[in-house]
């Protein structure tokens, strides 16, 4: 081996096998031995990160990947992360300092501090180091293999003190490697091959500098950075199609970008799009703490619930059952000390045959370890088991002030569950009437029913439905009750507060348990059982609250994580959960048009100079319009203005009519939403028929889609007077009410629907709002159904992908001879009587769900023309936004013949989206990696 030259060896290498690496020494490498690692530093890089996570999902073998943080990153995004199996997040703000290997911080500045505690607290053996930027441009495993190969045969890695061996894929790491005192011999895998093993690939028509490649040896192991981490402009990738690659090893060798590069790098931009969507739903969670919490490894124990509120536990849920001699101790039910089977989980004798002076002996068990694992697979996560006696009812009430509780009713019976109410209301009442201690906070209780000999959560068992009915003893005692969705929360509560007989209004709230059989199935007895109203959707009274229940019958840390993320995408604020989910993390939207200079004040330039182009006549000063640009991931990234002609008003000399513009055909956008909502969650299916005579069928897709009869494609507006009829018999609820609970609230929308709109049918043409509407609807589909204002998801990316995607396929020739479509020349320069070169693909190329599809009215100075999308009020209203993010709209409080703004709408658009092409193209090259042979190609 040693007359085999470096690279020629490590070609060797390769060949070794897929699956796992023996060295000359005969050490096998264990899977989890070797690994990627990356620091988490800002908003950016954990989008970044999202994306790397998503593309070695995609590896024929999975490989680790550690990525470190100090407590920026949210639960959510956590949870997001791990959702990978061979994903591990690790906060080193929890991490213990004695753990730590190499250098401490006061050793060397080169590294930023989350690089060192990563090496120092990663227990990998061979760590492959990457900004999370990396897009691996070939199959990765090579690069791990070759990394482990060139350690072992070293004997000499680039080891830091006792730590890991590192291998670097960026220059700049590099370097900062070599200066950490106590590290040895520096091996990078930038060096392994020979000397300017860096390319640069370049904007064929700019050349402007794309992202840098480096290679393990010629053709083997190619990973890319970008040259910017700004969103933005990534999403330009898709427009980048005509690249150069400079090969730096041959001077003056310029190629085609290989399409198996730009493949990789296509998928990376899908990546960071997804994950910007998942970041829009990031926001700060409040957390009432199952049975006390978890984190200290034990249950309803008074030493735990103490971490958990200084954990930031909102609230915490204690379990009561109840001694032979009437005092209401913290413990699951009258048999178990926890919701799920474990060694100690059982105690000897029911808790009902006990006296209190017995059960205060009684220790809460610590959980397992394999039962912790299960449920946390983190290896950097460590139990901590505070064990203590079980404690009563009293150690609580007096351990805290200013708390919130529930306490979850667990006698073995619905009698003694009342009792239990009754009891702790007379022991809060005691504490402060007759000893003048104040309780924590708020106390509320949640009543559980008896079936099958097991406690099961059901809506109001009938005892206690009965008691908090009629029994006046126990009518000031807060409760919860438990509901499967969000508007049956609304429809009880609304209920019970007019209900004239019911003597207990004080419900504090719900616990909402979603996609629950059996829960489901309780709602509808109640329903029924006591003629609640359910065909209206009612706001939720105030200071009623709403908990998502998070699924945990089976303890398993799969349903775990996707049931806390489903109750943070469904927009739910407080979550029932056992580990803390609320803590301080950085939440900061991602501004888009924040980040390129002058671009506000250069875009109200751009409008005015375009609305002074379009002067017809002497009444043109009085024709009142409303501008406005936002982006998909931050509410606040957004700017409107108010013209007269073209001059701007201000606040005091807006119209009487300024928030209630009518949206006309835009309105369908709402409806398709709605119907699409609907289809996910199995209640309605595009296919239903909404006219079925002899002569034809007519579905819910012919209609939003235009093509009633078949392929034709006839631009109408008459059918969508029959959708009504179908969503209130699909839901239950009237069309209007329907469109509020499951579209216009997620979304944050405050317009409504006008039912005598001057220009029916109101389903297509009846919407009524301010501009804000406008640019929100744009947003969230531009954003793949995720509300920049509410983040909330309002639709899923599959169901935007279909309402987004041509539905004229197999329709061209009846799509351009239809007359609305024919009528869009309107959109042309003015005075100009054939202005195909405005817009050669058409001024519309297709038809979605509900809105036109765009292509070419922005034009950067590639080949490829940006796709974007449009819909359109007639002339009052238009919104527009595309692939890049940018979202453009326009309303007029009334319609003025002749003073018809579509052609200048369109210029506006075309120089909006110029401004911010050449804005990010000339923006630097801030995630560049740094080398001489890198300086030289660029």
């Amino acid at each position: 081996p040693q007359r085999i030259d470096f690279s020629t060896r490590m070609k060797l290498a390769l060949l070794k096998g897929r699956c796992m690496v023996v060295s000359k020494r005969g050490k096998i490498h264990e899977p989890d031995s070797s690994g990627v690692l990356a620091c988490l530093e800002d908003r950016s890089s954990v989008i970044q990160a999202l994306a790397l996570a998503q593309s070695m999902s995609k590896w024929e073998r999975p490989v680790t990947l550690e990525l470190y943080h100090n407590r920026s990153l949210s639960y959510f995004l956590q949870q997001q992360l791990e959702a990978y199996s061979f994903v591990t997040v690790v906060d080193t703000s929890l991490q213990d300092p004695q753990t730590m290997h190499g250098p401490s911080h006061q050793d060397t500045e080169s590294l930023t501090s989350c690089h060192l505690s990563a090496l120092g607290y990663s227990k990998l053996r061979n760590i492959l180091l990457v900004r999370p930027s990396v897009i691996f441009l070939q199959d990765p495993l090579y690069l791990v293999q070759t990394m482990e190969f060139v350690h072992e045969e070293s004997g000499n890695c680039t080891r830091v003190q006792d730590g890991p061996c590192v291998t670097s894929t960026d220059w700049d790491m590099t370097e900062q490697l070599r200066a950490l005192k106590g590290s040895s011999q520096v091996i990078s895998m930038l060096r392994t091959a020979y000397n300017g093993s860096i390319s640069s690939i370049k904007s064929k028509w700019s050349s402007q500098h794309v992202a840098s490649i480096h290679e393990v040896v010629s053709g083997v192991g190619a990973w890319a950075y970008l040259s910017s981490t700004n969103l933005l402009w990534i999403r330009n990738l898709m427009a980048m199609k005509e690249c150069t690659f400079t090969l730096s090893r041959e001077a003056g060798v310029t190629v085609s970008l290989p399409k198996e590069h730009f493949r990789h790098l296509f998928s990376t931009w899908i990546g960071y799009v997804e994950g910007a969507r998942l970041m829009a739903m990031d926001k700060p969670t409040k957390w009432v703490a199952f049975d006390g919490g978890m984190n200290s490894g034990v249950l309803n124990s008074l030493k735990a619930a103490h971490e958990s509120h200084l954990l930031g536990a909102s609230a915490l849920n204690i379990d009561l059952s109840t001694t032979v001699d009437g005092e209401l101790v913290a413990i699951h039910n009258d048999e178990a000390f926890g919701p799920f089977d474990f060694g100690e989980s059982k105690v000897s004798r029911p808790i009902s045959s006990l006296n209190i002076s017995v059960v205060q002996h009684l220790k809460n068990p610590c959980i397992p370890t394999e039962v912790w694992e299960s449920l946390d697979s983190n290896r950097y996560h460590t139990l901590r088991c505070i064990q203590d006696n079980v404690s009563s009812l009293r150690d609580f009430i007096d351990g805290f002030l200013g708390v919130d509780f529930v306490f979850d009713l667990k006698a073995p019976t619905e009698d003694l569950q009342v009792k239990q109410a009754r009891a702790l209301l007379q022991i809060i009442n005691e504490r402060e009437s007759t000893r003048g201690t104040k309780t924590p906070g708020r106390i509320s209780v949640r009543f559980f029913s008896k079936s099958d000999d097991e406690l099961v959560a059901s809506i109001l068992p009938e005892r206690a439905l009965e008691s908090l009915s009629t029994d006046s003893s126990i009518k000031q005692l807060p409760y919860y009750v438990n509901v499967p969705s969000a508007l049956a929360c609304t429809q009880i509560a609304s209920w019970i507060t007019a209900n004239t007989t019911f003597q207990n209004k004080n419900i504090a709230g719900c616990f909402v348990v979603m996609n629950h059989h059996r829960m489901e199935e309780s709602w509808g007895r109640f329903v029924e059982e006591n003629n609640v109203p359910v065909d209206k959707y009612l706001e939720l009274p105030k200071d009623v609250n709403m908990i998502c229940d998070v699924p945990r019958k089976a303890m398993d840390a799969q349903l775990l994580r996707d049931g806390f993320c489903s109750c943070v995408s469904e927009g739910y604020d407080v979550l029932h959960y056992p580990f803390s989910a609320s803590r301080k993390a950085d939440h900061t939207p991602l501004p888009m048009l924040d980040s390129i200079p002058d671009f506000r004040i250069d875009a109200f330039k751009t409008i005015q100079s375009h609305l002074t182009e379009a002067v017809i006549d002497d009444t043109w000063h009085k024709y009142a319009s409303h501008w406005g640009f936002g982006s998909p991931f931050d509410w606040s990234d957004r700017e409107d203005l108010w013209f007269k002609g073209d001059k701007p008003l201000s606040s005091s000399q807006l119209p009487s009519n300024n928030e209630t513009a009518i949206f006309r055909c835009v309105t369908k956008l709402f409806v398709v939403i709605l119907l699409l909502r609907l289809e996910e969650l199995g209640k309605i299916s595009l296919e239903d028929n909404v006219v079925a005579n002899e002569d034809h069928n007519i579905t819910l897709r012919g209609v939003i889609s235009n093509k009633v009869n078949g392929q034709d494609f006839i631009y109408d507006n008459t059918l969508w007077e029959k959708i009504p009829l179908a969503v209130q018999n699909a839901t239950g609820l009237n069309f209007l009410d329907a469109m509020q609970y499951f579209v216009l609230d997620p979304m944050g929308v405050v317009g409504s629907f006008d039912v005598n709109t001057p220009f029916p049918p109101y389903a297509a043409r009846g919407f009524v709002g301010p501009l804000d509407d406008l640019l929100l609807l744009g947003s969230t589909l531009s954003a793949f159904g995720v509300s920049p204002k509410t983040q909330r998801e309002v639709l899923s990316v599959a169901s935007v992908k279909l309402l987004l995607d041509d539905s004229t396929i197999g329709s061209k020739r009846s799509f351009h001879r239809d007359t609305v479509v024919q009528s869009m020349k309107r959109y042309h320069s003015l005075g100009a009587d054939n202005a195909e070169s405005d817009f050669p693909h058409g001024v519309v190329d297709g038809y979605g769900l509900g809105l036109w599809r765009v292509n070419g009215w922005r034009r950067p100075h590639t080949q490829d023309p940006i796709r974007g999308w449009l819909s359109m009020g007639s002339s009052e209203a238009l919104l527009y936004f595309d692939v890049t993010g940018l979202v453009v709209a326009m309303h007029a409080t009334e319609r003025v013949q002749k003073h018809e703004l579509t052609p200048t709408f369109a210029r506006v658009v075309h120089d909006l989206g110029s401004h911010i092409d050449q804005a990010l193209f000339h923006a630097g090259n801030g995630g560049r990696t740094h080398h001489p042979a890198a300086a030289q190609v660029a």
